[in-house]
């Protein structure tokens, strides 16, 4: 059915609580079907089957500010469509509609992501090129819990809060939204309604891969600089094993590492104010595991702010490059397993020493 006037004032002011619910295509009470589209700066919308790409009907523009609908005639089935949009110059063109699609994270990734313990956040948020259902664009996602309203804007909508509101995940508190036709290199930011319903300034993407150089501030559209592929627990010996080389964030990767036999680099960063504790009572030269057990910089350790890009691409770029030197490592770290297991030095032993060597140190002073 046609929408009432308080509908179509919360579309085009931009405060509808759900626009997915009534703009697309959607079944109406007597089953037939409708489409809505919100287009401003359009004169006229045709819809059209995206299979033969015959026209259909035209959508009747319901409000100037640039809401169309119209009744679909003969058809009670859903179907995939585009929509022929005839903009203000009169210049026509062929529109896949972003209310068309559905949600693009699913239940599983946003429980991991609230949860803190999803592996890499940034393949889920920010901006990602992508095709769904043959149709190329790109998936934007912002965690903001506390927002009433996100949209999406950028040069592809003329920055219009109205075109792209995102579609809330209560789940996680995120918004999510796949919009057709947007092209690498495109700049965008976010437009929220706070909880009191109150427009904030434009947001850049904490997560985008790319943004404009200074003074300006928006967002840039960009592929990962490299393919990302996520393992679960069952293959993550095979991707150990596979590896070149690896960078190791933990005590128990970096064990993990040596036992598959993979060279790698190893990096810890921990609080400012731990670290400086730590550096108080910890004596010991090493921090890994096999390091500890043969006394030897085995693997590199990079500790605080030595843990940063510009010095962990280059050690692990030298594993890379100089394949006899990462094959003596890994020989290395595993002949340094093997002497724990032979019964050399008990590294819980070592330590136990020195932290009695520290107490009695104390008691001493």
């Amino acid at each position: 059915m046609s929408l009432n006037r308080a509908q179509i004032e919360a579309l085009i002011g931009a405060k509808h609580a759900d626009p997915f619910a009534v703009l697309g295509m959607h079944t109406g009470a007597d089953g037939a079907l409708w489409v809505r589209a919100l287009l401003p700066a359009v004169r006229r919308v045709f819809l059209l089957d995206a299979l033969s790409e015959k026209r259909i009907c035209e959508l009747r523009k319901v409000d100037d500010e640039g809401l169309f609908e119209g009744r679909v005639p003969r058809r009670r089935k859903r179907f995939d469509y585009r929509l022929g949009v005839e903009g203000r110059d009169r210049d026509a063109h062929l529109i896949a509609d972003a209310f068309a699609f559905g949600p693009q994270l699913s239940h599983e990734q946003l429980i991991a992501l609230r949860e803190g313990r999803h592996p890499q956040p940034a393949t889920l948020l920010g901006a990602h090129p992508i095709r769904v259902e043959g149709v190329s664009g790109a998936r934007f996602a912002l965690w903001a819990p506390n927002a009433s309203r996100v949209s999406v804007v950028g040069d592809f909508n003329e920055w219009d809060g109205r075109c792209h509101p995102m579609r809330l995940r209560h789940d996680a508190g995120v918004w999510e939204t796949f919009v057709p036709g947007v092209e690498l290199g495109a700049l965008y930011k976010y437009e929220l309604l706070d909880r009191q319903g109150q427009l904030l300034p434009l947001k850049a993407d904490p997560y985008a891969r790319a943004s404009e150089l200074r003074p300006d501030s928006a967002s840039r559209v960009a592929a990962w600089p490299f393919r990302v592929h996520l393992v679960d627990e069952a293959e993550k010996y095979d991707a150990m094993r596979a590896a070149t080389a690896a960078l190791a964030t933990s005590g128990t990767v970096s064990t993990e590492l040596a036992l598959a036999g993979t060279p790698m680099v190893i990096a810890y960063r921990i609080g400012a104010l731990s670290y400086e504790l730590m550096k108080r009572v910890v004596t010991a030269k090493h921090i890994t595991l096999f390091n500890i057990a043969a006394d030897a910089r085995i693997a590199p350790e990079f500790i605080q702010n030595e843990a940063s890009p510009d010095i962990l691409a280059p050690a692990v770029q030298r594993l890379l490059a100089d394949h006899e030197a990462a094959a003596d490592q890994a020989r290395r770290q595993t002949a340094a397993l093997d002497l724990m297991g032979r019964g050399g030095p008990d590294p819980s032993a070592l330590a136990a020493d020195a932290v009695l060597q520290v107490i009695e140190a104390k008691r001493g002073g």
